[in-house]
């Protein structure tokens, strides 16, 4: 395969399948599966792309793989939190690097894949949620409220999984990435105020939010402090690529100049990549210092099993079934090929 002849110039390819202010380095659309196969090998526009969440995908995927080999992960229910994380960060990883693969085979496919990249996003946010609402939780309690949550930040999932991908068919395409990034305010509000709340909790270790709920020495018993750099750390990067996201930084200040490297989407691939190995390693300090355990313990394992567990793969189905709704409707109304 001749790179010469496949990589092509904006104004040879299909409106549908332009990104903003990137002007060349686009592979040749309607290719078949093999092709976009060997495509991964090509420098192009949006091989860096692929490459950025393919191998934190192998690298993660290892990584479970070995834990739940090691660690007493699918037997003990503390845990399954912990699995909804990676999982969902998994999940998120792969489901990238299929959109950026095949992205290419159709308009119809570019829009199918790409929902289900969103998809994925909203399930790796609700993973996020679960080890938030689990693991640093000092001022929070464990049963009904926390039940609660986890319900609510799954319906946020598939809301947001819907308005997600309504986007790849309406308002503009300056607004899109904005409206994305609005989407998924919810689950950023929630993992700050969690973040705020042990902050707070480390300035004032002996506060009477303590004092009201908990032993006197829980703190010294259960609360990690050194997981909370590597939380802030994990959601200021967070912040960081959902800001390179939406500003279209570098490309839109010299179109044409950062086609193949250095374009945002680059960027919010690799800054993303780090937030979560952070927020990973924050919520590993955590389960490892067995800094919720009393709580957890303290309740019936089953229940936090059917809190985790169940709405976990509830939203995960129903985030499926969304895209499939969604990419039927509006595809076969609109005749995309």
């Amino acid at each position: 395969m001749d790179s010469r002849n496949i990589i092509k110039e904006s104004i040879e390819i299909e409106p549908g399948f332009r990104e903003p202010y990137l002007q060349k380095g686009y592979r040749l659309p309607g290719c078949s599966l093999r092709q976009c196969l060997r495509y991964t090998v090509i420098l192009h526009n949006d091989s860096i792309n692929f490459w950025t969440h393919f191998i934190p995908f192998l690298v993660w995927a290892i990584e479970l793989t070995h834990q739940l080999i090691t660690r007493p992960w699918l037997s003990d229910s503390f845990w399954h939190p912990m699995l909804c994380l990676k999982v969902g960060f998994i999940v998120m990883a792969f489901s990238s690097s299929v959109a950026h693969t095949f992205c290419i085979l159709s308009l119809r496919a570019r829009h199918l894949v790409f929902m289900l990249d969103y998809a994925s996003i909203s399930q790796c946010s609700l993973g996020l949620v679960i080890a938030s609402l689990h693991y640093p939780r000092p001022i929070f309690g464990s049963g009904v409220p926390v039940e609660i949550s986890v319900i609510a930040a799954c319906f946020s999932s598939l809301l947001v999984t819907v308005v997600t991908c309504l986007t790849r068919f309406l308002w503009t395409d300056k607004s899109k990435p904005l409206i994305r990034n609005l989407a998924y305010l919810p689950f950023t509000v929630l993992t700050g105020v969690m973040l705020m709340a042990r902050y707070y909790l480390e300035i004032r270790p002996r506060s009477n939010i303590l004092s009201l709920e908990f032993k006197e020495d829980f703190t010294s018993v259960m609360f990690n402090r050194n997981s909370v750099f590597f939380h802030c750390l994990g959601f200021l990067l967070l912040l960081l690529a959902a800001g390179f996201y939406s500003s279209k930084f570098p490309e839109k200040l010299n179109p044409g100049k950062f086609d193949i490297v250095g374009h945002s989407h680059q960027f919010f691939h690799i800054i993303g990549a780090c937030s979560v190995h952070f927020f990973k390693r924050a919520f590993e300090m955590d389960g490892s210092f067995g800094w919720n355990t009393m709580q957890l313990l303290e309740s019936n394992k089953d229940d936090i099993s059917f809190t985790t567990v169940f709405y976990f793969m509830f939203s995960l189905i129903g985030n499926l079934l969304i895209v499939f709704l969604i990419g039927l409707v509006f595809l076969k109304k609109r005749k995309i090929s």
